[in-house]
């Protein structure tokens, strides 16, 4: 599991005490709810007392839980997170909490109100943080922010990439003199190099890769002889996607771009062990569902 995080909200254990303590609430539901919740936290690999109980916040990361992947089956799935559901809403009523998080300070409601629409979207989650610990906006540094995204990164299911990072960082910079009052600019993170254009392979291994997506989108059969249907254009450009991801992988992983002559040279054991690899270190212990995908593919 991750290491606990504090929360600067009420977590899925404190629901778990409400719940219990609820005497409205009939044993049946009590125990069926308690029972989705921990289930649930068990599933995200996170202590209850780091998972905020609010549906916003943890609607990403229930949504990426796969029921194949943690041994459900779908039906089993969808009735935990009803149930979390159902226990949050209970939750969020009973206990007045805020949907949308921690209430702002009146310093930092009157820097949101100032704000445009698209940029008080790009710093809601970073002025909430910030008012919870109690910084005010003019103390808001490269440190703050920093602590702002590991919190982030342990608390949400959202993009933690140096792209999102970018472009809080930009927002933030952006609206650097708001009530008269200068904020301090924050240092973006550095822009990866430029990918490998998709010209830049050779044409042998583009046109394998043409010529497989052109038989999927026709009646074809499988290895085992079945006729099969053409796959949907949406499946065709996730799989070639994955396919053209797979080759820049390869390429920036040590293989000579010029080796890579044909689809049957991409596809080469070695090869796919080495971006198979890549893809599960950058997940973590537990491989995501794609790069599951992937090695099954």
């Amino acid at each position: 599991m991750t290491p606990t995080t504090t929360l600067l909200e009420p977590s899925i254990l404190d629901l778990v005490a409400a719940i219990q303590q609820a005497p409205e609430l009939s044993e049946q539901r009590r125990r069926h709810w308690i029972c989705s919740l921990r289930q649930v936290a068990n599933w995200l690999d996170r202590p209850a007392a780091a998972i905020p109980a609010r549906w916003q916040s943890v609607r990403m990361l229930v949504g990426q839980v796969h029921h194949a992947r943690v041994g459900v089956t779908a039906k089993t799935l969808a009735n935990h997170k009803s149930n979390l559901r159902a226990s949050l809403r209970w939750f969020a009523k009973e206990y007045d909490v805020p949907q949308q998080g921690v209430r702002l300070s009146p310093d930092w409601a009157r820097f949101r109100d100032a704000l445009d629409q698209r940029v008080r979207y790009r710093l809601y989650h970073l002025i909430r943080y910030c008012s919870a610990r109690q910084i005010h906006p003019t103390s808001v540094d490269d440190q703050v922010f920093a602590d702002y995204w590991c919190y982030r990164s342990a608390t949400t299911g959202r993009a933690s990439n140096n792209i999102a990072r970018r472009r809080m960082i930009r927002a933030w910079n952006g609206c650097a003199a708001i009530g008269g009052s200068p904020l301090e600019r924050l240092a973006e993170p550095p822009i990866k190099k430029t990918e490998l254009a998709w010209d830049d392979f050779p044409q042998g291994l583009r046109q394998d890769i043409d010529d497989y997506f052109s038989g999927l989108a026709r009646p074809h059969r499988s290895l085992a002889g079945r006729r099969l249907q053409p796959c949907r254009p949406a499946t065709i450009g996730t799989r070639r996607a994955q396919l053209v991801a797979m080759a820049r992988l390869a390429v920036r992983l040590g293989v000579p771009i010029e080796s890579l002559v044909s689809l049957a040279a991409l596809l080469k054991p070695d090869v796919v062990e080495l971006v198979v690899d890549a893809y599960w270190k950058k997940s973590g212990e537990v491989p995501k569902m794609a790069t599951m995908t992937l090695a099954a593919n």
